[in-house]
């Protein structure tokens, strides 16, 4: 069997994402033959891969052009522009099966086109945890689900995974009638430390300072600004034990507001730090292991969350948006506080009762193996 996987995005998931399966794939040496179609650019940082997986796995590379293209026009014609080139690739190398990793683009050209090879596909921020709250949030909820019920009629659709949510997964089948939609867990990839790290010596923090992690894309729908706000209201008891570490890339507007809130804090004495940079993976590993506990106050939490994978990886305690299907995993796992609001004062409070209580997580009973990145491949592949 000839099967194809595709994606044209290499932030955040969807490279790691690309490498699990290649990896995969390389390492058990599959019967099966399997083109992989990304971006020009995964080559920069890949070779090895690339190189070590080049008798099993044909690599094709979008232009940096058509990538460019593709980010740059509407929703509309980019879903059949995309479906397009996949067609193209699928009919060129005979392909029985496509896997397109990010089947959001993919939704719209798939309520009109079928194909003669079968498709599956991962859904991100799928219509049903959406909030229905004004006008436009209804009207894009509804229109959504019409969508996925367009859509899943078309029988070329084999699979359509949804990452960690079992009950959107049955709500799903249940208005498609076909049982298209199956779980998918996130993979947690178990990255090593950054070997001589220390977290407390690199930011000039005392080595008892409990560290609050908010790390990952930094924009304001991660609730940064609701951090930064909670600091004047923590007390003395409580700032005095703590630390706010905020660290990953924000754009030159966000990184204004950030500076200009620690500019502005009364507290001038309180430890905040941001660090506006990407990070490796093993120094995002030391991270995870050396703080205290993880905030993810993020304003849409629809979907699962990578940040929420590794600090679940790393048996750190949470706090995050009751809300959503990150709220009902906190919740139902009891892996941490959960927010009713997104406020700096309901954040300041959560800090402060993790720090009186000495909040603790324990992880130890989740099946962890589940959410490994080859339990994760298998699952898509079967």
């Amino acid at each position: 069997m000839v099967k194809l996987i595709y994606d044209s995005n290499l932030t955040g998931h969807h490279l790691e994402y690309i490498l699990h399966i290649a990896k995969y794939v390389s390492d058990t040496k599959l019967e099966d033959k399997y083109i992989f179609v990304v971006p020009v650019s995964f080559k920069v940082n890949n070779a090895q891969i690339i190189n070590e997986s080049k008798d099993i796995i044909v690599w094709e590379f979008l232009s940096q052009g058509i990538v460019d293209e593709l980010k740059n026009i509407s929703l509309l014609k980019r879903s059949f522009k995309e479906f397009g080139l996949v067609k193209q690739y699928a009919n060129h190398y005979s392909v029985n099966k496509v896997y397109l990793l990010y089947f959001n683009v993919f939704q719209l050209a798939l309520c009109f086109r079928k194909t003669n090879f079968f498709i599956s596909g991962i859904l991100f921020l799928q219509f049903s945890r959406m909030q229905k709250r004004g006008l436009t949030n209804y009207l894009k909820y509804y229109r959504k689900k019409i969508i996925t019920q367009l859509y899943s009629t078309n029988k070329s659709i084999e699979s359509v995974f949804i990452l960690n949510d079992r009950k959107s997964v049955q709500y799903l089948n249940k208005l498609s009638d076909r049982n298209i939609f199956k779980w998918l867990p996130d993979p947690i990839p178990n990255y090593k430390e950054e070997k001589g790290f220390d977290l407390f010596d690199f930011y000039g923090l005392d080595k008892n300072t409990k560290v609050f992690l908010h790390p990952g894309s930094i924009t304001p729908r991660k609730g940064t600004y609701e951090i930064l706000g909670a600091i004047d209201k923590l007390s003395k008891e409580v700032s005095d034990q703590i630390a706010i570490l905020i660290v990953g890339k924000a754009n030159a507007s966000v990184e204004a507001v950030i500076q200009k809130k620690i500019k502005n804090l009364k507290n001038q004495d309180f430890s905040i730090i941001f660090d506006n940079n990407f990070v490796s993976n093993e120094r995002l590993k030391s991270l995870f292991l050396q703080s205290y506990a993880i905030l993810i106050p993020y304003k849409n939490p629809e979907a699962s969350s990578g940040i929420f994978g590794h600090a679940l990886s790393n048996r750190k305690p949470m706090i995050g948006n009751k809300n959503g299907l990150l709220g009902e995993l906190i919740s139902d796992q009891q892996l941490g506080l959960t927010l009713d609001e997104i406020t700096a004062q309901e954040i300041a409070d959560k800090i402060a009762y993790m720090i009186i209580n000495k909040r603790k997580v324990n992880v130890n009973e989740l099946n962890l193996e589940e959410f490994s990145p080859d339990n994760f491949v298998q699952i898509i592949l079967e």
